[in-house]
């Protein structure tokens, strides 16, 4: 690679200018792809770059409205670049988040084939992100649809929520743990192992960054939790999730725990009496 970076400035220079020209979009396509490829291989050297690309790419955005593949291939573009810029790449978000609102927003019909890339460059923007902000947290608006029509995109669904969970800390849980609670409940009503386990997992991630508040948040989980623990058919990689959960709430929040047993337990001797 040492031996492209003297090479870098032209090529760059070069492939701006042929992405200007082409009028086909297959050819656009094809160039981009390229552009992709030099992106992920340079990585950081991208750097001095950025401003001509950044100007270029939201033009095409708008013109290629019509063409949802040469969007697929301007938003694998933006997830090398994000990657290639790190944390600096939060002077891209002007562009890049109405980019992934577009693309994840099932309300809007070329989310059906920007989804997936969207999603990506959504995640990438995250772990990238030096922090959080009002427009970034806004987009968290988009996810929990998500949640209900997509089981593929489950992982790097998770995976958003995890780094909301982490980069936007109270003001995320304050805004959005109610539908947070909501969504990942209505997931485990008929869900695969391995998908019950990443829900858990982001589950215990709130639980460890908000010890006091995060109980109460999941509350409506608990009779679950303690009924697959008591449950000997119940998978084996679940209930050590669920005891694993069970056990980090009791250190943590003994005064909750308690309190939600003493609860589900009136509930059920309720069930038993009617």
């Amino acid at each position: 690679m040492k031996k492209l970076h003297q090479f870098i400035e032209s090529l760059f220079s070069l492939l701006f200018h042929l992405l200007k020209e082409v009028r086909e979009c297959d050819t656009k396509m094809h160039v981009l792809h390229v552009l992709s490829f030099v992106i992920e291989r340079v990585g950081s050297e991208i750097r001095p770059f950025i401003a001509s690309l950044v100007q270029y790419l939201p033009l095409l955005w708008k013109e290629s409205e019509e063409h949802n593949m040469l969007r697929c291939a301007i938003l694998t573009s933006l997830i090398h670049l994000v990657q290639g810029y790190g944390s600096d790449s939060n002077q891209l978000w002007q562009f890049i988040l109405p980019a992934i609102a577009i693309s994840t927003d099932t309300t809007q019909e070329p989310h059906v084939y920007l989804l997936e890339d969207g999603l990506e460059l959504w995640y990438v923007t995250l772990i990238n992100a030096p922090g959080m902000s009002p427009e970034l947290l806004k987009l968290f608006d988009n996810l929990p649809a998500l949640l209900e029509i997509t089981s593929e995109n489950l992982r790097v669904c998770l995976k958003i929520i995890q780094c909301y969970v982490l980069l936007g800390s109270r003001d995320f849980m304050q805004a959005y743990s109610e539908i947070l609670s909501a969504s990942l409940l209505s997931l485990m009503t008929d869900i695969r192992t391995e998908g019950m386990v990443l829900i858990l997992r982001t589950v215990e991630l709130v639980l460890k960054a908000f010890p006091n508040e995060g109980p109460s948040v999941f509350q409506a989980m608990l009779p679950g939790i303690i009924g697959s623990i008591l449950d000997e058919e119940e998978n084996s990689v679940v209930v050590a999730m669920h005891l694993s959960l069970f056990g980090r709430i009791l250190l943590q929040n003994q005064d909750f725990m308690w309190s939600a047993i003493q609860h589900i337990a009136a509930e059920s001797s309720k069930d038993v009496c009617y």
